[in-house]
């Protein structure tokens, strides 16, 4: 409970004011929610400005009816979502025979982690992707392991709110399913009562998620815009390689992400992107967690068959939406793996404490205060990295803080009387333009 408490005031602290602007993703959403509040957005099942469904906006929404139409109410469905990550995290870590100290310090790290953190405090729902994964991943474990039928609906649940969320959510689902021929093969139970659970999840998914997918064959090229325009072999793309044929390209990509993502190599990931979410010369993970990251990796090769969906979750969330996609390593689309980063954390920390000398008071407390002074790095250096005036500048185009009561006030007016209002860019201009009504 402290763990959550922690990660709680962690994420509201200054909540209007750090991050220090309104990033250009959170005030689009905005403008969108305040059509949506008006009757006028997009429905609930169809798609938002950013060609996502528009059911993240319909939740960010709900929670600014709850606490408030300000910059911290907006932020506020990312504090409670990723907040409610925290105990799932420790429900899955020692749903894997991870023991408690082990569980316990991973999620006091997952909380404290400035990757983390920084996506819990922005109003941008990728965030959410981290818990409906972790979700997954403990209702089919659970489904598999008691053969309940109403478990493996709850991960098709999971799976369904996956594919509402971010488009990287997406892979949720393709993850489960790839998991199924492993879980048959490692199954000791009824592989007959498996495959009708399966069947069970998809069916669940299949009939959540099939309003938003009927508009979504309507309107595929609308659907796909996104998709198309972050692809890395599109025609604008694929120029930042030259004359590279594509299994360079691949290889290419692979190698980035395999430094930023396995090797967590300070500053491998883009910069020109990922200055937004982590600061320059930092990893996604900090050196401490890195080294019981790995550790835990080579662990779990010993445990592979108890650990192996973690690695499934893994590979398929993260690199298929990285190799494919341009200008990554991109810390905003793989957040949704973090939680999963931090399981191996775990692995590692639980192997440590088996140790002979793992299990001595000194060790323990050692570990302890190396966990508290990590903590304290991250935050502190969190906290710093928003107050330099180079990660403001960094979130530009952005409306300020001290403007936004102000570009609200238009915004709102726009939206009721239905008309499309204005983004991040034209705002900037009617500012230097002195045109502002």
């Amino acid at each position: 409970m402290s763990i959550i408490l922690l990660g709680l005031v962690l994420r509201l602290a200054s909540l209007t004011n750090i991050p220090p602007n309104l990033l250009g993703d959170e005030a689009d959403n905005l403008q969108s929610i305040y059509h949506i509040m008006a009757n006028n957005g997009p429905g609930f099942f169809e798609i938002d400005w950013a060609q996502a469904p528009a059911f993240n906006l319909y939740l960010v929404s709900g929670f600014m009816r709850v606490f408030g139409e300000t910059i911290a109410g907006m932020r506020m469905a990312s504090v409670i979502m990723s907040t409610l990550s925290l105990p799932v995290f420790y429900f899955v870590a020692r749903q894997y025979d991870l023991g408690k100290p082990a569980a316990l310090g991973a999620a006091f790290l997952l909380a404290t982690s400035l990757w983390y953190l920084h996506f819990s405090r922005n109003g941008w729902h990728n965030i959410n992707v981290a818990l409906y994964a972790l979700l997954a991943i403990l209702t089919i474990t659970a489904a598999i392991r008691r053969g309940s039928f109403l478990l493996y609906a709850a991960a098709g649940l999971s799976a369904a709110l996956g594919l509402y969320s971010h488009p990287s959510g997406r892979m949720i689902i393709i993850a489960l399913a790839v998991y199924l021929p492993v879980a048959l093969a490692l199954s000791e139970g009824s592989r007959r009562r498996l495959l009708i659970g399966y069947a069970v999840m998809l069916a669940t998914a299949f009939i959540l998620v099939l309003p938003h997918l009927t508009f979504a064959l309507d309107n595929w090229e609308a659907y796909n815009t996104r998709a198309r325009a972050v692809y890395v072999f599109n025609e604008q793309n694929r120029e930042q390689f030259g004359d590279k044929s594509g299994v360079e390209i691949i290889a290419q990509q692979t190698w980035n992400n395999l430094k930023g993502f396995i090797f967590l190599e300070p500053g491998a990931s883009y910069v020109g992107i990922n200055a937004r979410y982590i600061p320059g010369g930092h990893g996604f993970l900090d050196r401490f967690a890195a080294a019981l990251f790995w550790l835990g990796m080579a662990v779990t090769f010993l445990k592979w068959r108890q650990t192996l969906i973690w690695w499934v979750f893994f590979v398929v969330m993260l690199f298929p939406t990285q190799i494919f996609s341009n200008a990554t390593p991109d810390g905003a689309r793989a957040i949704g793996t973090a939680p999963i980063f931090y399981l191996f954390v775990a692995s590692g920390i639980h192997w440590l404490f088996n140790l002979r000398f793992g299990k001595q008071w000194w060790f323990r407390s050692v570990a302890i205060v190396s966990l508290l002074v990590i903590a304290y790095l991250n935050v502190s250096g969190y906290f710093d990295w928003m107050n330099d005036p180079a990660a403001e500048s960094a979130r530009q185009p952005a409306v300020e803080v001290a403007d936004f009561e102000m570009w609200q006030a238009l915004q709102k007016s726009e939206a009721e009387a239905g008309r499309p209002g204005f983004n991040v860019g034209q705002w900037l201009e009617m500012k230097e333009q002195g045109s502002i009504p």
